[in-house]
């Protein structure tokens, strides 16, 4: 898209799927199966049987609105200590996330790999993601086995993610150091970067429905909101970065 429209084509594209997406969640979701238009009333026996909804449920005695105070929680909810040091885990984890994004830059101008070969580069370390997720799916059941409770899980779960990634940013910072060292070896420790942000889905990611059973939803969304955040902040800190160092 970017070599037959222009860059900013991509930036567009990417807008007017988040819209189309939007729509289309916006006119097929619903808060309950019950509320589906439609779903059918074999798919409602496989839920109920499968005790999701209870027996008694139906469409008719599902309110279809909630008034606004039984949606939103009240104020002081988000200056809960609990809430704030979530949203922060957040926001540390995008802030890694977003080094990422500034890869390329980092092969072509650093390391001086051309730019199919920086794709190849970036895209094994894209691959990784997937595996590493798969791989520490069953770590929390094991931990509770093991007689962790479940705050215990999610914090030792977190607490692994960032550990690694710390130790893997100071083995890239003393690579940087290496003049032999080639792009495999950054390839190798920006993947297990990557792979160490799958300890966090068992750690304080399932705080969201942890906090809040009520609020789940509205929780998730402003924590996404603030998180995001950090894709404003660390382009800038990194361009601030670049600039010191270059005199």
């Amino acid at each position: 898209i970017g070599e037959s429209f222009g860059w900013q084509a991509v930036f567009f594209t990417s807008a007017a799927l988040c819209f189309l997406f939007a729509a289309a969640w916006l006119c097929l979701g619903s808060s309950c199966p019950t509320q589906c238009s439609y779903i059918s009333q074999e798919e409602l026996s496989v839920l109920r049987d499968a005790c999701i909804l209870p027996a008694a449920t139906t469409t008719k005695n599902v309110p279809r609105q909630q008034a606004l105070g039984d949606i939103l929680p009240p104020p002081e909810f988000f200056l809960h200590t609990s809430v704030g040091t979530l949203f922060l885990c957040h926001f540390a984890q995008n802030w890694q996330q977003y080094f990422n994004e500034w890869l390329p830059l980092f092969y072509n101008t650093r390391l001086g790999v051309p730019s199919d070969l920086a794709g190849f580069h970036i895209g094994a370390i894209a691959l990784v993601e997937l595996p590493a997720r798969a791989a520490t799916t069953g770590l929390p059941a094991l931990l509770r086995h093991c007689g962790f409770s479940n705050l215990q899980c999610r914090k030792l779960m977190s607490l692994q993610g960032f550990t690694f990634h710390l130790m893997l940013c100071l083995s890239i910072a003393a690579l940087l150091l290496h003049t032999g060292a080639t792009a495999l070896s950054f390839t190798v420790l920006l993947g297990l970067t990557k792979a160490s942000q799958a300890f966090h889905a068992g750690g304080y990611y399932a705080n969201y429905l942890d906090l809040s059973q009520n609020y789940s939803g509205i929780l998730t969304g402003v924590g996404n909101t603030v998180a995001t955040a950090a894709g404003v902040a660390f382009p800038r800190f990194a361009s601030w970065s670049l600039e010191g160092s270059d005199g």
